[in-house]
């Protein structure tokens, strides 16, 4: 979140979306592997960290993980923020907070706690795409999403 000063004082500058594109790489690397790391060893942090009655939620970690991921690289897509286009953001919020309940809805009758992780999930993914590509129409910043993509996948396989 230290990120948001930066951009916000250098927007205009030629070389920000660039230095932002190579932060996000950078950033994105070290995320996976904690997201990783998180799932393959949930229930050992669960063990070192919380109670025996707090175990079983060891399933939904995972998708919480990735939730919380999704939640804050916001501050990736500036575009609506620099150009204040904060109505945009509401919208995308409400929009989202009305998915999730929606999702939660339908999936927690059929999955309990784990339909319930999996909602958190979608609607935090479809707010950070959104965000990402009404973002970009105000101001654009290459990101190599195949690259990303391509990582994600390696640590989808893994788990």
């Amino acid at each position: 979140m230290a990120l948001t000063p930066m951009i916000y004082s250098h927007y205009k500058e030629k070389n920000t979306p660039l230095e932002l594109a190579r932060i996000f790489h950078y950033f994105i690397f070290f995320a996976f592997t904690i997201i990783l790391g998180m799932s393959l060893f949930t229930k050992e942090i669960l063990v070192m960290f919380t109670a025996p009655s707090y175990y079983e939620v060891a399933e939904v970690i995972p998708f919480l993980v990735v939730s919380i991921f999704f939640s804050g690289i916001y501050v990736f897509a500036p575009g609506l923020w620099i150009m204040k286009k904060t109505k945009f953001i509401a919208l995308i919020n409400m929009g989202t907070a009305v998915l999730n309940i929606i999702l939660n809805y339908l999936l927690i009758p059929i999955w309990g706690i784990k339909g319930a992780a999996i909602a958190t999930l979608i609607g935090s993914f479809i707010a950070f795409y959104i965000n990402q590509v009404l973002s970009q129409r105000y101001y654009p910043i290459i990101y190599s999403w195949r690259k990303t993509t391509y990582c994600l996948g390696i640590i989808v396989l893994i788990y």
